[in-house]
Formats: structure tokens, sequence, C-alpha cells
């Protein structure tokens, strides 16, 4: 690992030094923290020859050291309302502002709901946490639903 120590930056010039320069950047520049994916896709673009998984790694070192400081950026505050633009084959375009806002990537997904005279807007990050939310409940603590689920296939596998 070419870093000082853990919480401390890469080495300057380095190619893991580039990660943390490039976050750094996304963050002066978006005003919230870019996700890994937005991190990882701009330094790959530099040189597509780069290690993907070394990015997200390092992205993981800055984000982490970025964190422990004492003075978090705050994010910035939710744009109040805008226009939705429609074109003639019926796609929407938002503005760029809410788009930062759900922190979505160049392509990014956005989840949409109708109600009788509403449309409502959320990032994949914030439909999860609903859903987590609403699952919640069903969770056993100390008990991994994941773990019973491969008992349960091991168990049909001897049956068979």
């Amino acid at each position: 690992m070419n870093t000082q120590t853990l919480r401390s930056r890469p080495f300057p010039g380095s190619v893991t030094a580039r990660v943390w320069e490039i976050a750094d950047d996304l963050l002066q520049c978006h005003g919230t923290l870019p996700s890994g994916r937005q991190v990882v896709d701009a330094y790959l673009a530099e040189d597509p020859a780069r290690n993907e998984g070394t990015a997200f790694t390092q992205y993981s070192h800055w984000k982490k050291a970025h964190l422990a400081q004492s003075s978090p950026v705050q994010p910035a505050p939710a744009p109040q309302s805008g226009q939705l633009y429609a074109s003639a084959d019926g796609s929407l375009t938002i503005p760029a502002q809410f788009v930062r806002h759900l922190n979505l990537g160049p392509e990014g997904a956005v989840y949409i709901r109708a109600t009788a005279d509403e449309l409502h807007l959320a990032s994949p990050m914030t439909e999860l946490r609903k859903l987590q939310a609403l699952l919640a409940p069903l969770r056993r603590p100390g008990q991994r639903i994941d773990d019973e689920l491969i008992a349960d296939r091991r168990a049909e596998a001897a049956r068979e």
C-alpha cells in the first residue's frame, strides 16, 4: 500500500493519490460526497488500463479520512422546486441541481412513483432505505437470513 497511514493521504504524485485528487475535485465541484462509481469512472476515463479495484479501495480510504475530519462538509441544501421538460418522445429532462442533489451519476437511475396528479422522484439509495425500513420488523436479532437460505438449499441438495 502506497500510503503513509490508513487515514493520511497517499504520497503526492502516486497513482493512488490521483484517486484522492479526483474525489476532492468532485466534492468541491458538487458540494456533496461523490459516489465511489463517480470517482472510479473519472479515474478510469484518464487511463482505461488502470485498476478499478485499486480505485475503489482508495476511494474507500479517502471517504473514511474525509468523514473522520472534525468539520465534515455539509450537504448542499435541497433545491425546493424546478421544472422538468418533456420532449416529443415523452422523455423528461431533470435540472442539474436536482441530479446533483439525488447524487446520480451521468446515467443514474431515478425511481418514479405516480399518484393521481403528481410524480415523485427518488434516488436509488432513498428507495433502498425505505425498503430496509419496511423489512426491518421481519429481522430476527442474531440471525442472518442468508445463512438460513444456504442451510435450506444444502438440506434440499442432500435430499436429492
